[in-house]
């Protein structure tokens, strides 16, 4: 996570400097009682600042960035991440387990966000015959090779999606 400067913060509204700590702490994830400890200031002077117009609004401008800043590096390791598992794809002799993962990381990837709107009536609302929501992919080892495995739902039996 970008660790953001003081004059980052202190453009929103002006902080002490045990505020704007706060809020790289409240960044990490840390609880109330955790940041007033690690930042030695009590409880109910967090909770104060917490409930302060300005100090809010700095955190939450802090935070928006925080989430920009992570969005932006995922999208820029995404071209290294496809790499990797186009790597392993064509790698005769990576295990097919890890070809299996590697598989389904890409079809998750690939479909997220992409299934069609519903059709009225075909599956009930919000079911998409397209939906890997649902689809379980299990690499069964049996003599000669690797077969997928298809598990639809629990109550469903497992079914080979490539000959058994």
């Amino acid at each position: 996570m970008k660790k953001l400067h003081g004059s980052e913060l202190k453009s929103a509204a002006r902080l002490t400097a045990r505020q704007e700590q706060a809020i790289q702490a409240l960044l990490t994830g840390a609880n109330v009682n955790e940041v007033a400890q690690n930042i030695r200031v009590g409880r109910t002077t967090l909770y104060r600042w917490l409930n302060d117009a300005a100090f809010r609004t700095a955190y939450h401008t802090a935070r928006e960035q925080s989430h920009t800043w992570t969005v932006n590096r995922l999208q820029s390791l995404t071209a290294k991440a496809v790499q990797v598992l186009e790597r392993l794809l064509d790698d005769a002799e990576a295990p097919p387990v890890a070809k299996v993962e590697a598989a389904r990381a890409v079809l998750d990837f690939a479909l997220a966000g992409k299934e069609p709107a519903p059709q009225r009536g075909a599956l009930g609302p919000g079911k998409s015959d397209l939906s890997l929501g649902a689809l379980r992919l299990e690499p069964s080892l049996h003599e000669g090779g690797v077969t997928l495995l298809e598990q639809a739902s629990a109550e469903q039996p497992t079914q080979p999606l490539h000959g058994s």
